[in-house]
Formats: structure tokens, C-alpha cells, sequence
């Protein structure tokens, strides 16, 4: 899975400043200072670490937007008075101050600066090819189901039974009575964040990059369906014991999956993707080349002192580096066409063609392994 520290902050931005907008439709009070520097301050930060972040907002105000058409109790009365506007301003005025105190760059001009800035990185950024199921994804011609088929082979068994179970309870008085603060508004609201990467794959030209990265933030919401499902079995565990004890059967399962893999748990994929041995040619299993520290660590450095490698699916420089690190020096790197030997982690090629495995011919000679998966090898040419 491609991940990037930035997309926590990210998601904890959006979480955040959709719960303070919520709140703030449903207060009474005229002027809320404290609405106004938290919102602008969670806002810049967001913006100021991925700039797709205020995209990330569209589904918030799209419920919100819905619950004004349809009269709801979300808002509080008289709306758009005065007041609204004028702390609408002070948003806006404290949203760019922050962006602009904590932006160094833009100091020395802060009127031009923050604008070419704008134009410059208006589109996402990043890695735009993968592999899924053995099938390379490019970000030109992306399924638009490419986020779903994702989370299809990387979910947790356990997550699809309670999905399931979620949709079939939901028509159940009894369980809107254990859980009081459902509605259907509040399913919608969910569903819309859920079909977000499918609107944005099918009706904008912004494509997936870096694997779903761009939609990491969404995953805690992804979760709410299947933990109240859960909630609500464990509440009912004497009348749906069976049903309970199957879940709790997957969930095992996939604990002691992810002690196995450890410390590449990020690199999870369920039954659906197939063959443990086979996942790293089917998968791109170390987006963050995070399992080459342990292959270089544990190498016989004198074996391959004097012979010359290459590298495949990662930056050279990096494997340089932790060659120094373990071992003082590196062995000479060039290109894979008169190397010895081969350093692989699995990624699709530049030029989309093929993948590094594919790619270089030959025999694995050293690997890393956890449960049979395969993340990085050397292969032998």
C-alpha cells in the first residue's frame, strides 16, 4: 500500500474539521472565536501538507448541503445572518495568515509567491503505476473501481463479513435501538465518502497516484460500518453467538497474519489475492523498500564486496547508504545490463512495460521473507 507520513495529517485534518463544522451549524452562539482558530488552524495544516486535503472536505460539505435542502435539525436558526459571514471572513483571513506565517518560502513575496505555488502543484503528484493482480495500473488508464479493487484483496477477511451483516441488520428495529445515533442521513453520509474515489476517478481528470495514497484518510471512515457491526453483535452475543464466534474466528486469523509478517504487517493481503509465494509478483508488497534494511543488514558482505550489483524497483543510493551503514562500505552499483547481481524489490518499470521481476532474468539467490511473501530479493544474473 502506498503510504505517506503526510496522509496522517491529512486524515486527522479532515476528521477534525469535518467535526468542528458540524458542531459549528449547530451552535447557538453568535461569534465562536474558538471555531475560528481551531478550523483555520487544522485547515492550513492540511492544506499546507497536501494541498488535495481541501478535496477531502467536498463529502462534509456535501452532507451538510444535503441536510439544508432537506430541513434537517442539523442547523442551528436564522443561518446566514451577519454573524455567519462575518466568521466566514475570519476563516478565511486566519486560514491564510497561518499558511502564509508557517511558509517560509513566500516570505519574501507573499503575494506572488503563494500563488505560482498554487498553479504549480494544482495537480497530484507522485508514482502513477502499479500492479494489481498481476495487472499493471497505469494512472492514465485506471479502472474506476481501481480504490475498491484495492481494498478488495487488502481488507481483512473479517471486514467483508461485517460489512455484510451491517447491510443486513440495518432494516432491523432492534438495531436502531442499540444504536440511537444512526439514521439514514448519517448512512448516506458514509456512502458518500466511501463512492469519493469513484466520483473523483470517473468525472475529474485527477488520477490515483502512488497507489491509493491520495485516499489513505478515507480508511477510518471505511471502518465505521464494519465497528458498528461489531458493536452491535457484541451487544446481542447471547442471541447471535454463532454469528459473533465466526467473526471473532476471522479476527484471529488475521491477528496472527499480521504477527507473522511482522514488522511489514503494512504489506497485508487477504485470501482473494492468492498464494502467499506468488503475492510479490501479483502486488507491489514494499511501496517503502522498508524490508531492504534487513536484507542488506544480513547479507555476507564479503561475498559480494568485489561483485557489481544493480537495483530494480528502488533508488540505488538508498541500498548504498545501508551498505555503508551495516557494513562500511558498498559495492560498486551499475546498471543492470552488466551487473552481477541484481537487488529486486518488485515495482512496475518507468516505462510501464513490465515489472523489475519480469524484468531481470535470472535466479533468487537472497531474500526477504515473512509467511512465505516474498518483499526483496537479489537475483543472480
Amino acid at each position: 500500500m502506498g503510504m505517506n507520513p503526510k496522509d496522517t495529517i491529512v486524515f486527522f485534518c479532515n476528521a477534525w474539521c469535518s467535526y468542528l463544522l458540524i458542531k459549528f451549524f449547530k451552535k447557538k452562539k453568535k461569534i465562536d472565536w474558538k471555531f475560528i482558530i481551531l478550523f483555520s488552524l487544522l485547515f492550513s495544516t492540511g492544506t499546507g501538507v497536501q494541498f488535495y486535503f481541501i478535496g477531502t472536505l467536498l463529502p462534509i460539505f456535501t452532507y451538510i448541503f444535503i441536510n439544508l435542502l432537506l430541513k434537517k435539525n442539523l442547523f442551528k436558526e436564522n443561518l446566514f445572518s451577519f454573524f455567519f459571514f462575518l466568521e466566514f471572513f475570519f476563516v478565511f483571513f486566519f486560514t491564510i495568515s497561518f499558511l502564509l506565517l508557517f511558509w517560509p518560502e513566500t516570505h519574501s513575496n507573499i503575494f506572488y509567491l503563494p500563488i505560482n505555488f498554487f498553479f504549480e502543484n494544482s495537480s497530484i503528484r507522485g508514482w502513477g503505476l502499479n500492479i494489481i493482480n498481476g495487472i499493471i495500473i497505469n494512472k492514465d488508464t485506471v479502472p474506476n473501481l481501481y480504490f475498491y479493487i484495492f481494498f478488495f484483496y487488502q481488507s481483512p477477511e473479517y471486514i467483508f463479513i461485517l460489512f455484510l451483516l451491517f447491510f443486513l441488520f440495518f432494516t432491523k428495529p432492534q438495531f436502531k435501538k442499540k444504536i440511537i445515533f444512526l439514521n439514514y442521513l448519517k448512512i448516506f453520509f458514509f456512502l458518500i465518502i466511501l463512492a469519493y474515489p469513484f466520483l473523483i476517478v470517473t468525472f475529474f481528470t485527477i488520477k490515483p497516484y502512488d497507489s491509493i495514497r491520495h485516499f489513505i484518510w478515507i480508511i477510518p471512515y471505511f471502518l465505521v460500518i464494519p465497528s458498528l457491526t461489531l458493536f452491535y453483535l457484541i451487544k446481542n452475543k447471547t442471541k447471535l453467538k454463532l454469528l459473533l464466534s465466526f467473526v471473532l474466528i476471522f479476527m484471529a486469523y488475521y491477528i496472527y497474519n499480521f504477527f507473522l509478517l511482522t514488522p511489514y504487517q503494512y504489506s497485508y493481503f487477504n485470501i482473494f489475492a492468492g498464494d502467499n509465494s506468488s503475492k510479490y509478483k501479483k502486488f507491489e508488497v514494499d511501496y517503502w523498500s522498508v524490508s531492504l534494511k534487513e536484507l542488506i543488514k544480513n547479507i555476507d558482505y564479503k561475498y559480494f564486496k568485489n561483485k557489481k550489483l544493480a537495483a530494480c524497483g528502488f533508488d540505488p543510493n538508498l541500498a548504498i547508504k545501508l551498505f555503508i551503514k551495516y557494513h562500511g562500505t558498498s559495492p560498486q552499483f551499475v546498471l543492470d545490463n552488466n551487473a552481477d547481481y541484481v537487488i529486486v524489490i518488485n515495482r512496475v518499470l518507468h516505462d510501464g512495460s513490465k515489472t523489475c521481476d519480469d524484468h531481470i532474468n535470472g535466479q533468487v539467490f537472497v531474500k526477504v521473507e515473512r509467511n512465505n511473501q516474498i518483499f526483496s530479493y537479489i537475483k543472480k544474473i
